[in-house]
């Protein structure tokens, strides 16, 4: 099962994984990649080799206002233009960092999601 790991080494090992909350649980509490690793681990400790920051998509401003133009290119150019008389602007949000992006009509134009009409 686990090189190396002796039974009550698994036996811990599982018995700390069975009693940890979902994964998904623990990220909505914005637990950090150590605190989800110590949860994992329970009473074995936790030794850490190596971190890295997780990241999601190009969520920079400026590549998510690119990829969202890009979207919006993909809607009927009528239901822009709606979306824009009723609130005057188009607002995005990132489902992975909730960045959110405001467009005007100018900045739509600009970036060839609308025609200059």
């Amino acid at each position: 099962m686990l090189p190396g790991a002796t039974e009550d080494t698994v036996e811990k090992l599982e018995q700390s994984v069975s009693s940890c909350p979902p994964v998904s649980e623990m990220m909505e509490a914005r637990m950090t990649q150590r605190e989800v690793a110590e949860s994992l681990c329970g009473d074995l400790g936790l030794e850490l080799v190596f971190q890295k920051t997780l990241g999601y998509g190009p969520c920079n401003t400026t590549n998510l206002s690119e990829r969202m133009a890009g979207a919006l290119k993909l809607m009927p150019v009528t239901e822009i233009r709606s979306i824009l008389e009723e609130q005057g602007m188009v607002e995005m949000e990132c489902e992975f960092c909730r960045e959110k992006v405001v467009f005007t009509e100018e900045d739509l134009v600009a970036r060839g999601v609308l025609g200059g009409e």
